[in-house]
Formats: C-alpha cells, sequence, structure tokens
C-alpha cells in the first residue's frame, strides 16, 4: 500500500492519472495531431535516454558472464513460450477467434519501452543501480512473440497467408526488424552509451539524460489522452476479456521474478526484467500484426494492451512487482 501511494504521488504517474480523467471528461478533445506529434518525439527522446543509460550502465557494469547469456536464454524462451499460455487461457474464458487469440497472446511475449521507462524512473527514486544488459534483453524481445502468434493461430497452414508470399514476408522482416525505429535507436543509443562513458563523454551524455523524468511525464500525458479514447472500446468487452489484460502481466511477473531469483540477479536487473515480462507491447507488436495478422481484429487487441495492462501497471503493477522485487531478490 505504501509503494502503491509513493507511485500514486510521482510526477509522472500524477501527470497520466490528470491527462487521462481530462480525456475521459472532455472526450472531443480538439488536439489530437499535438497528441500524436508529442507522444512520437517523447517517445524517440525516452529510447535514445534509455539506451544512453543502459550503455552507461553496460560499461561499468562488471558482471557479464554466464549469469547474462542465461539471462538472455530465459528471456527470449519467455517471449516465445509464454504467447502460448495466453492464447490457450483465451481460448479457454472467452469466445474470441483463434486468430485473434494469437494476436492478443502475442502482445505480453514482447515488451513496452515505456513501462519499462517509469520501471527505472522508480529505481532513480531510491538510489537503485542495475546492469545496462537488460537494455540489450529489450531488443531481444520484442520479436520472438510475433512468430508465436503465427504458429499458434495456424496461419502458416493458409496458402494465402504472407508467409507464402515472399513481397509479404519480405516486407515484414522490413516493418518488424531491419526498419525497426525502437530496436534501431535502442541499439545505436546502447552503443553510444557505451562508447561514451569508456571515453568520458560525459558532457554529452548528462544534457540528454538529465531531463528525462520531465520527458517521461509529458510522454505520460499524451499516453493518458491515448488510453483515454482507446477505452471507448472497452465497452463490447466482457468480464473474462477484461481480466485477462490484468491478471496475465501479474503471471507475467511471477514468471520474471521467479527465473530472476533462480539465476541470482541483482535487485535493480531483476525488477526491471520482472517489468519486461509483464508489459505488453502497443507499438511494434501492433504494427507487424496488422501485416502478419490482418484478420485478427484490432479493434480488440490494442484497447487490451493500450487501455488495460499499461494503465495497470503503470498505476499498480509497478509499485507491487518492486515490492516483491525486494522481499524476494535483496
Amino acid at each position: 500500500m505504501r509503494a502503491f501511494l509513493q507511485n500514486l504521488f510521482n510526477i509522472p504517474i500524477l501527470c497520466f492519472l490528470i491527462s487521462f480523467s481530462l480525456g475521459c471528461l472532455f472526450p472531443r478533445f480538439k488536439f489530437e495531431k499535438l497528441i500524436k506529434t508529442t507522444n512520437q518525439w517523447s517517445s524517440f527522446y525516452l529510447i535514445i535516454a534509455i539506451g544512453l543509460k543502459g550503455g552507461l550502465a553496460f560499461s561499468s557494469c562488471t558482471v557479464f558472464n554466464e549469469k547474462t547469456v542465461t539471462l538472455i536464454i530465459l528471456a527470449i524462451s519467455f517471449s516465445l513460450f509464454f504467447p502460448v499460455l495466453g492464447y490457450m487461457l483465451l481460448l479457454k474464458t472467452t469466445s474470441i477467434d483463434r486468430v485473434t487469440c494469437a494476436a492478443i497472446a502475442a502482445h505480453y511475449g514482447s515488451i513496452s519501452i515505456s513501462t519499462f521507462a517509469a520501471a527505472t524512473s522508480v529505481l532513480a527514486k531510491h538510489s537503485i543501480m542495475y546492469c545496462g544488459y537488460i537494455v540489450a534483453v529489450i531488443t531481444l524481445m520484442e520479436i520472438p512473440a510475433l512468430f508465436s502468434a503465427i504458429y499458434l493461430c495456424g496461419e502458416y497452414k493458409d496458402t494465402e497467408n504472407f508467409l507464402n508470399k515472399r513481397n509479404s514476408f519480405s516486407d515484414f522482416l522490413k516493418t518488424s526488424i531491419f526498419n525497426n525505429k525502437i530496436v534501431l535507436l535502442l541499439i545505436g543509443s546502447l552503443i553510444l552509451g557505451y562508447f561514451f562513458h569508456i571515453f568520458s563523454y560525459h558532457h554529452f551524455t548528462d544534457p540528454i539524460i538529465n531531463p528525462f523524468n520531465i520527458i517521461l511525464s509529458v510522454f505520460l500525458v499524451t499516453m493518458g489522452f491515448n488510453v483515454a479514447r482507446q477505452s471507448k472500446s472497452l465497452k463490447k468487452f466482457n468480464f473474462a476479456l477484461g481480466m485477462f489484460g490484468i491478471y496475465i502481466p501479474i503471471i507475467g511477473s511471477f514468471i520474471g521474478l521467479g527465473m530472476s531469483w533462480l539465476i541470482n540477479l541483482d535487485l535493480g536487473t531483476g525488477f526491471l526484467f520482472t517489468v519486461l515480462c509483464a508489459s505488453s507491447s502497443y507499438i511494434v507488436v501492433p504494427a507487424a500484426l496488422r501485416i502478419m495478422l490482418p484478420r485478427a481484429q484490432e479493434s480488440i487487441y490494442l484497447p487490451m494492451s493500450i487501455a488495460i495492462t499499461f494503465p495497470f501497471n503503470i498505476l499498480f503493477g509497478i509499485p507491487f512487482y518492486f515490492d516483491l522485487s525486494v522481499k524476494i531478490l535483496k
């Protein structure tokens, strides 16, 4: 309860709550273009800042051994196999078609970089360090769940599917991997941060990293309005579908925390990995699914991620995961 109240009165979280409330009270808000542009540019900044911070931490982190390799293997395995659990639960508890079930499940095998950003602000508030290789783990957890979705829904058997069309598959690779702005920005800024620390170029990194909480607050303001807009689609959700967006990240967090404990991760790195396992994508996966699974219902899988799981993690999940991490990993 104490952690929840501390999180609630955190400036970025208050910004999210206020903008979400305004978005619900004034649904015909006229500044959609401004919100969209601000959201895009602030998200780019967060990706670059997270990469730089990760590179700085990576270069100063002495622990890069079999534990790191094990974490990478576990992260990829989670991204591949966790959607299977989500898919089975959706088939058992809802009447949604299997293609949409696979699409929803894929979101929870991937990650949310904005949820990760909010989690790093919690660590900064408590002056807790983490190893920079966790930022590299983010890039590795972005894509595997998409291939799980293809396998789960059986689309690979359909002769009309994009996998049997060379051009469409090439489009998928370009969109999801080789031309993925998030992955490219993250990797590029991670490498820059690493070398900036080695050559002591902190006068370049400090002006970029210092306003992190301010830009995070701006980003969460835009997300509050976006969530309020997407929440209109929740009217057609039944109880079982709505609850899935809450209990599946909790299950993911337990698995992530268990793996962190198993390989003896430090508190900061283990907490961030737990948050990654509990988060769901709302940028990379939806964009790729429009190409990969065009028959999946976007009006269901996108609001599930952005209007249920994202606000749940921001308001309740992160303090809960932090409390658990402190008790188990400290």
